[in-house]
């Protein structure tokens, strides 16, 4: 298809099959039938280094993301993000937040942040909003107690 969009799903949760993993598969058959190119990225599957708060990503000014010094599967990640019109984040609530391997990933993302040494806080490289995104959360948790235990589902 000429017009095809590309949908890529991020799954945070550390359960195949589980009610993430189940919501992500509806969500991304959706985008198929509508003639988008999908692909689902087990963050547990990949090899995913903590943020070293190096900050060498953020030293570069411009509107493209920085460049990390770790050399791991995020750099295909980012690209696989960026190549795609629409994004699904996808993570259950574990402890009040999100999955370690989810903080992990999104601690990672300081890439698309222009932060040079000296500066007080980061500015956002390029402003411009061109993806769709969703976010699937899960809480084992009554809606009531995630509600008042989290600001992850509200």
């Amino acid at each position: 298809m000429k017009d095809s969009k590309r949908v890529t799903a991020i799954v945070g949760s550390y359960r195949r099959g589980g009610i993430i993993d189940r919501v992500i598969d509806e969500l991304l058959e959706s985008a198929k039938e509508e003639g988008a190119e999908t692909r689902k990225i087990y963050l547990i599957q990949q090899r995913i280094e903590f943020c070293e708060n190096c900050r060498a990503c953020t030293q570069q000014e411009g509107r493209e993301r920085g460049k990390c010094p770790i050399a791991d599967d995020m750099t295909m990640i980012l690209d696989e993000i960026q190549a795609s019109d629409a994004i699904i984040l996808g993570s259950p609530m574990n402890f009040g937040t999100v999955t370690a391997v989810m903080k992990m990933f999104m601690e990672r993302l300081v890439c698309f942040a222009y932060w040079p040494w000296g500066m007080n806080a980061p500015k956002i490289r390029n402003k411009a909003r061109p993806k769709k995104a969703v976010v699937v959360a899960s809480s084992a948790a009554p809606s009531v107690v995630a509600r008042l235990s989290s600001r992850m589902i509200g």
